[in-house]
């Protein structure tokens, strides 16, 4: 990866990192795009600081992203989001410790 190419994705990993420590607004999107950006990284993100998103990204893979959720039953949608609140809470401390370690060893700001 060249200078810039590092610099542009070391600007979206923190970019990322702090919307989910901000919020669960758009939790799973901004889980699966900090996965794809470290397995840009590395190749592979397994055993890194992007490790935990793919773990999560496993566990959540069946439930709905939101441009998808008007295809879904209110039922579906109520089942899917106690699921994925009972996953956040889950993985709430690896997932701020791994949002933390981005920051501190991406954010160029």
């Amino acid at each position: 990866m060249n200078e810039k190419s590092v610099t542009v994705i070391n600007s979206r990993v923190s970019r990322q990192a702090r919307a989910l420590l901000d919020s669960n607004a758009d939790y799973l999107k901004h889980i699966g795009e900090l996965w794809n950006a470290g397995c840009e990284m590395y190749g592979e993100a397994w055993n890194t600081e992007f490790h935990i998103f793919g773990v999560i990204l496993s566990e959540t893979d069946h439930l709905p992203l939101s441009h998808v959720r008007k295809h879904y039953s209110p039922e579906a949608l109520q089942r899917a989001d106690k699921e994925l609140e009972e996953i956040i809470k889950f993985y709430n401390d690896d997932m701020r410790a791994a949002c933390e370690e981005i920051l501190v060893r991406h954010d160029g700001s």
